[in-house]
Parts: C-alpha cells; sequence; structure tokens
C-alpha cells in the first residue's frame, strides 16, 4: 500500500521557525542541557550568519562561550544580523573568511548552507580544528531523549 498520499507536506517555513525558537530557548533551561562541558569556556567559530546561524551564536555566547561568527556576504547584506550581534558583544566578519577563523579556537560549526567542500572548512580539517554542524551541537544541548 503506498502511504504518500496520506501523508501531510510539510511546511517547510513552519518547521525552519519552529526549530530556531526552540533552539533559541535553549539557553532558558540551561541546568537541564547536557554537555555543557562542549561550550563552556570554549573558543567557537560559527559559519554562516542567516537566522540560524545567529540563533546559534546568540546560545553559545549566553552559555559561555567565545564565539566568532563569519559569513561569506557582505556586511550591507546582512544588517540585521551584524546589529544583533554587535549588541550581543558577539565578534563577526562579513564579506570573507579570514585566518580569524581558524586562530586559537576549539571547533567550528557550521550552517546547513555552508557545503562542507568550502575551503575554510578543508583547512580546517587540515589543521586538526574540528568541524560540527548545526544539528550536532543542537544534539548536545538538546535536555530530551533523542531516539532518531
Amino acid at each position: 500500500m503506498d502511504f504518500r498520499s496520506t501523508l501531510c507536506p510539510v511546511n517547510l517555513k513552519y518547521f525552519k521557525n519552529q526549530m530556531i525558537t526552540f533552539v533559541s530557548r535553549l539557553a532558558e533551561s540551561k541546568s537541564q542541557l547536557l554537555r555543557l562541558d562542549r561550550v563552556v569556556g570554549k573558543k567557537i567559530t560559527v559559519l554562516g550568519m542567516a537566522r540560524s546561524g545567529l540563533a546559534l551564536a546568540k546560545i553559545l555566547k549566553e552559555l559561555g562561550a567565545k564565539v566568532f561568527v563569519s559569513d561569506l556576504k557582505n556586511e550591507a547584506g546582512l544588517r540585521n544580523e551584524t546589529s544583533e550581534l554587535k549588541k550581543l558583544g558577539v565578534d563577526f566578519e562579513t564579506g570573507r573568511h579570514s585566518q580569524k577563523v581558524l586562530q586559537q579556537k576549539d571547533y567550528m560549526v557550521i550552517s546547513p548552507g555552508v557545503p562542507s567542500e568550502a575551503p575554510i572548512i578543508q583547512e580546517a580539517e587540515f589543521l586538526g580544528v574540528p568541524v560540527f554542524s548545526e544539528i550536532e551541537v543542537a544534539f548536545w544541548l538538546c535536555p530530551a531523549e533523542i531516539v532518531a
């Protein structure tokens, strides 16, 4: 039997907004978070400054990490994001991924829109800087049991 006709299509915009809200609220439950040892006091680069990258930078900063955010788009295209990062006191760069992305970092987190073949990620891996996805970091911080 084919169940595809009975499945409801996923509203991707709604799902994405729900995920952003979920990730943003993780900081509100600090005492329940798992794996804080992977965040507190760590020097972390976040590649990608769109909504999820911005939300992740905010959470990491609130949990005690020293965060640096980098995006290839120029600052004019990221006005809202750079304004928010300035308010949060998070260091960032736009228009390129400089060596600041790699210097003295414990690890790098890449947003879903950043291709894993990007030269800066290849360089990070070559230099031994661990690279994680936003989903993996969310897994570290999720207080709920994850089945699959």
